[in-house]
């Protein structure tokens, strides 16, 4: 379940979901990682796995960026962009499941 005081980093999710989702060859899903909003991307073809997009707060930054969260255990693998660039963020995702051999 996700929580409820998570709607910024939801609407940001969303976001990318419908830019990812017109590209047309990837499908998405809204999931609760660790009780944190989290975006489940797939290709349609259902090869190379699936990459989880998160949320969190950059330290350094002083805002939210997308982040590409570790299959397992939900940690942080890489900062991704900042929320507020949703199109790079979801050309980055589309970029990197398409390079991806099954």
């Amino acid at each position: 379940m996700i929580k409820d005081l998570h709607s910024e980093r939801v609407a940001a999710l969303r976001t990318v979901r419908t830019y990812v989702t017109d590209a047309g060859d990837m499908a998405c899903a809204l999931v609760a990682q660790d009780g944190f909003p989290a975006l489940a991307v797939s290709r349609v073809d259902g090869k190379a796995g699936t990459l989880t997009l998160g949320c969190a707060y950059h330290p350094d930054h002083g805002e939210w960026w997308f982040v590409v969260l570790t299959p397992r255990d939900g940690v942080r693998a890489a900062w991704l962009v900042p929320t507020r660039q949703p199109l790079t963020a979801a050309n980055l995702v589309i970029e990197d499941m398409r390079r991806r051999m099954p």
